[in-house]
């Protein structure tokens, strides 16, 4: 059921054209409506019973009201895919991001995770989603742990040309995207 769990790096990140942060949810009813479109991103196998991906792939998931299975739970789950089958994602790429996009142009959150689902592109199969405003109070509070110990992590990897505080404001991993409601 509560497909999730977080991870933490014991070096930052350097951003760049091939790595950028993403956006959380910034409260707990903000996740795709029924009938967008989102991107689920992964390495997993690209079909059902096929080969494993060689390069990172990407598919757009048309977001549903419901899930094929009655165990399926909408209140913590995104259930997505095309009823008629064909894209989807797939076995090897569960935990990995479920993208939408916000009301500002351009500018993406981490809605979901990568779950489960019947197969790959099964038509009438749903693949499932964690829904991660779900667990938005769990990740605000994980990461309000964690942020301390980053700060402490900062102060050893900064240099002095700059004031800590400046330094800190543009490293710290935001929670939330700014601009947003």
């Amino acid at each position: 059921d509560h497909d999730l769990s977080l991870g933490r790096l014991n070096s930052s990140l350097h951003l760049n054209r091939h790595v950028s942060s993403s956006c959380l949810p910034q409260h707990s009813l903000m996740y795709p409506a029924v009938g967008s479109t989102c991107i689920a991103t992964g390495w997993g196998d690209l079909s059902d019973g096929g080969a494993a991906a060689r390069q990172l792939m990407q598919g757009e998931v048309p977001v549903r009201a419901n899930c094929s299975r009655s165990y399926n739970n909408m209140e913590y789950q995104i259930c997505g895919g095309y009823l008629e089958g064909g894209k989807d994602s797939c076995q090897g790429d569960s935990g990995g991001p479920l993208y939408c996009q916000t009301e500002v142009p351009g500018q993406w959150y981490l809605a979901g995770v990568i779950s489960h689902g019947k197969g790959c592109g099964r038509a009438n199969e749903a693949g499932v989603y964690v829904r991660l405003s779900y667990y938005r109070d769990w990740l605000q509070e994980v990461l309000s742990d964690w942020e301390s110990s980053w700060l402490d992590q900062w102060q050893q990897d900064s240099g002095k040309s700059r004031s800590l505080q400046e330094d800190w404001q543009e490293r710290r991993p935001f929670a939330t995207c700014p601009g947003l409601h």
